[in-house]
């Protein structure tokens, strides 16, 4: 599965594309806003990550994009009632702190596969 994470923590940003990859997945990376929408436009992902705190993040640009391509969407976060999204893309929230095999979870639940199990080590 293609898919694009977003996050302004670009250790973070790291760990979350080694963690993808090492699950037989492409990782492709944006720091803000217009890298995660260049990135959109360049390669259209399976499934984007982003973090809400992207800095540049318009969520009724990020609606209207996801209304005009849907792509599955999970957003990470601080807040546990936040709403994934505005648009019509099914969706995600997954709140700080989670464990890796959660996001494996998310990832699977959005794509329609059902549920990754994680190796302690990884």
């Amino acid at each position: 599965m293609n898919i694009l994470l977003a996050d302004p923590d670009r250790d973070m940003l790291l760990c979350y594309a080694r963690l993808l990859e090492l699950a037989g997945n492409e990782a492709v990376t944006a720091f803000d806003a217009a890298g995660l929408f260049g990135r959109w436009e360049e390669k259209r992902p399976d499934l984007i990550i982003l973090n809400t705190d992207l800095p540049g993040l318009d969520r009724g640009g990020l609606a209207a994009r996801t209304a005009a391509d849907p792509v599955p969407l999970l957003m990470l976060g601080l807040c546990r009632t936040a709403s994934a999204s505005d648009g019509d893309s099914p969706s995600a929230y997954l709140a700080y702190p989670f464990r890796p095999e959660e996001l494996l979870q998310q990832i699977d639940l959005l794509s329609g596969k059902g549920t990754i199990k994680v190796n302690d080590h990884e």
